[in-house]
């Protein structure tokens, strides 16, 4: 595929868009039309006050809502700037408003249990691109010191590298010619570039590990134990500065680099000290700088106290929390360990001793031994293949020179999977080498999104007369029993991105290659069947929300043949009837933000879904009254009732509630409407598929 380079612009408010929200929330919610709003009007968090360049008051609304005050004064300037006359208006942010309360989710983490992510308040999105602006050349150097770390900012990003999509090339679409505003942030990845490895598995088939391990006898696997949530943020200043030096000046430690990280994570967390949000990647950078600082420690102590030499005694490589420590001795493990578990206490961290894993020579995990055979397995059975056919001749041309002919020669489409054999082999790897499912399941589904790619370019290519639909299906349908029965063994929110990708790209694939209508049921069938299956079987695990909310989207794709039954719906959604009224709906606690806003970006308009859809617009609207009194700090409340301004089929009664709550009046929605269709959620429809490569770009570290 062609790789695109853009230059990225607008360095200011790119953090809002690549490092404030977990990789993990659906694919209908991003902050792409929040980033183009603050980018168009330069708006910026800077001193005490919001910022931004207008020449009438059109963004005035929606600065004081996330602000926190709509009753503040907007005050105004001009002034020249590069021969150009800027108006500016701001508004001040009073220190305690930048104290907010942010967005958490759950997602599934290991077996039955979930994990916390966050969505920071947009004021302090804003606040963290400011801190970028103003340290990104510190967070480079702080996050350089240590020779251990193997995933570390190194620069500042300043081209956008993506590929051109699939269903693009193989269909040989035209372009339309028209560059679309903003469209070069699509696949944007993350404001810094990265060192050395994104992904782990990199690292274990990197050159270096292959290195260390000839130079050494063993290797130690170390986690730090729940190093997110364990962190205190005075740890920064602590590893930056100095821990005796930050507390015997504490007050001056503020106004530092280090002071002013510490604060800015406290902020978004409501002033909570013990533990940082998980799920940003400035919240990585965080703690990457901090355990740089355990890194120099420890490699100084082991060569002034102990004569243990980096590189020539010990091999140490940091992959964010993971440690891995390259060895002769058991000795100089016992002294290594023993040094970094101090050095880890001085920050609050700890080991945790139960997942320390000890490898022998050959150094090699059973993940790696898996992820092998696996490869091979997929290589060998999703396998699709053009064979190039004797062109058939006419008997006037037989005599004729063979070279006339040969621009005639076609090609065929073979493709067969056996989905049942397929599953049976997968199964037996993971029994053999002792490895999970959680374990290698992303590494499958990367394979699978290539082969798709593979098998629907060898289908395109064949010419109509040498390729038969029903071989096509067949092999489409095998390989999405394979993908459910994966996703269905450990449902994550990777997995389902990519199964939801994957099942995108099958159907606007099938619908562009004109495939006839009798095919096209057969497979948007049994996708249909297969995901209402795994929408019945997680409904009532609430830390599986976000994972069964991406098949909910997939669903949509398939048309509008395939809608779930309201009932499905409901009931997947854990909303009751009453048993006194029929007619009557309830909830034991209200929808989360993402279940609200995907459910009625799923119902859209129709009229199937009318009763369903006006409870949950109600449960929104409830959800907002409740926290009236936090209607301004909570960041899930506020996303909220902005989101559903703008939705689209909001009903009058609706609008009127939530803008009594805001204090909102006809002028301030006409405002609102005209900065932006789409806040936090995309309501109008937008392509899923694009919106899933972009996740590609970002990949789960």
């Amino acid at each position: 595929m062609t790789n695109k380079k853009t230059r990225l612009a607008h360095r200011m408010q790119r953090p809002v868009l690549s490092d404030v929200l977990p990789f993990e929330v659906p694919a209908s919610f991003n902050n792409r039309h929040f980033f183009h709003l603050i980018a168009k009007y330069k708006m910026r968090l800077q001193d005490n006050h919001l910022v931004w360049q207008s020449s009438d008051d059109r963004v005035d609304v929606f600065a004081r809502l996330i602000c926190g005050d709509n009753d503040s004064t907007v005050t105004s300037h001009t002034r020249w700037q590069f021969g150009k006359l800027l108006h500016i208006r701001q508004i001040e942010v009073l220190t305690h408003r930048r104290v907010t309360m942010p967005f958490q989710f759950q997602i599934c983490h290991k077996s039955n249990s979930g994990r916390t992510l966050t969505v920071p308040h947009p004021l302090n999105q804003l606040a963290v691109a400011e801190f970028y602006n103003d340290h990104s050349d510190t967070i480079i150097y702080f996050a350089g010191l240590s020779d251990f770390s193997i995933r570390k900012p190194t620069e500042v990003a300043r081209f956008s590298n993506f590929n051109d999509r699939l269903h693009e090339k193989l269909l040989n679409k035209e372009e339309s010619g028209i560059e679309e505003s903003g469209r070069e942030y699509d696949q944007l990845g993350s404001f810094f570039v990265y060192k050395q490895y994104s992904n782990i598995f990199k690292f274990f088939e990197s050159y270096s590990y292959h290195r260390a391990e000839k130079r050494f006898n063993a290797m130690a696997q170390i986690d730090v134990s729940k190093c997110f949530d364990s962190i205190y943020t005075h740890s920064l200043p602590w590893a930056v500065h100095g821990k005796r030096s930050v507390k015997d000046g504490l007050t001056d430690s503020k106004t530092t680099f280090g002071g002013k990280f510490d604060a800015l994570l406290q902020n978004i967390n409501q002033n909570e000290t013990n533990g940082i949000v998980i799920g940003p990647e400035f919240s990585r950078i965080f703690a990457e700088i901090i355990l740089q600082s355990v890194d120099t420690q420890l490699e100084k102590r082991l060569r002034d106290k102990h004569e243990l030499l980096h590189k020539v005694d010990y091999r140490i490589f940091r992959y964010v929390d993971d440690y891995f420590i390259f060895f002769d001795s058991s000795t100089n493990l016992e002294t290594i360990t023993e040094n970094l578990k101090y050095f880890l206490s001085e920050v609050k961290l700890h080991i945790n001793d139960a997942k320390t894993i000890i490898y022998e020579k050959p150094i090699i995990t059973g993940i790696t031994i898996a992820k092998n055979q696996i490869a091979s397995l997929l290589a060998e059975s999703l396998r699709a293949e053009n064979k190039d056919v004797e062109p058939v001749l006419a008997d006037d041309e037989k005599n004729g020179d063979e070279s006339e002919h040969s621009s005639c020669q076609k090609v065929s489409f073979h493709c067969k999977i056996d989905s049942n054999r397929l599953i049976i082999e997968y199964k037996s790897i993971l029994k053999i080498t002792g490895v999970s499912y959680l374990n290698v399941s992303n590494y499958a589904f990367s394979v699978i999104e290539k082969r798709t790619d593979e098998i629907l370019s060898c289908y395109a290519r064949a010419e109509p007369g040498y390729r038969t639909e029903k071989t096509l299906i067949s092999s489409l349908t095998s390989l999405m029993e394979f993908s459910f029965f994966l996703y269905s063994a450990s449902p994550r929110v990777n997995l389902s991105i990519r199964l939801a990708r994957t099942i995108t790209v099958i159907c606007k694939s099938i619908r562009d290659l004109c495939i006839g209508q009798e095919s096209r049921h057969h497979f948007f069938k049994y996708v249909h069947d297969n995901a209402s299956d795994q929408l019945k079987k997680n409904r009532s695990l609430e830390f599986k929300e976000i994972e069964n909310l991406y098949l909910l989207t997939a669903l949509r794709e398939l048309g509008r043949n395939y809608w779930i039954d309201e009932d499905v719906l409901r009931q997947h959604m854990l909303i009751k009837i009453d048993s006194e009224n029929e007619n009557q709906y309830y909830r034991d606690e209200y929808l989360g933000y993402f279940s609200i806003t995907v459910s009625l970006l799923y119902m859209g308009s129709k009229r199937k879904y009318a009763k369903l859809r006006s409870f949950v617009e109600m449960q929104a609207v409830e959800k907002i009254e409740t926290r009236e009194k936090y209607r301004y700090r909570d960041a899930e409340v506020l996303m909220l009732a902005i989101d559903m301004l703008a939705y689209p089929h909001l009903s009058a009664s609706a609008r009127s509630r939530i803008c009594a709550v805001y204090d909102l009046d006809a002028g301030d929605l006409t405002k609102l409407k005209d900065l932006s269709e789409s806040w936090f959620t995309t309501w109008n429809r937008g392509s899923l598929l694009e919106e899933l490569d972009a996740k590609r770009s970002r990949e789960v570290y």
